[in-house]
């Protein structure tokens, strides 16, 4: 079902790029954490390639299939990139809402 496997990437990026944002307020954090968050996803989906035995043991937990994953899929990067455009478009407006309390 496309909710469970790559509609969920879409909310895992928006979900990072908000999650960085609270750490990196600033206007040059509203490029750079959806980018960020895009090429460290990135970097993760390919390392589920590599099976060295460590990852497995952390892959094994819970945890470790949600944030490193388990199946290296290539549908997932348009997705990891779509998710990372609606965080970026998250992120300008909650930059325009902070705008506007200082004003």
């Amino acid at each position: 079902m496309w909710s469970n496997n790559y509609g969920t990437a879409i909310f895992y990026e928006i979900f990072w790029c908000l999650f960085a944002y609270y750490f990196f307020r600033s206007p040059a954090a509203i490029k750079r954490v959806p980018v960020g968050v895009f090429v460290i996803t990135c970097i993760l989906e390919v390392l589920q390639l590599w099976r060295p035995p460590l990852l497995e043991v952390i892959r094994a937990t819970l945890i470790g299939k949600w944030l490193l994953g388990s199946n290296f899929d290539w549908w997932d990067f348009p997705h990891y990139l779509l998710g990372c455009v609606f965080g970026w478009l998250w992120l300008r407006q909650l930059q325009g809402i902070g705008n506007a309390k200082k004003s």
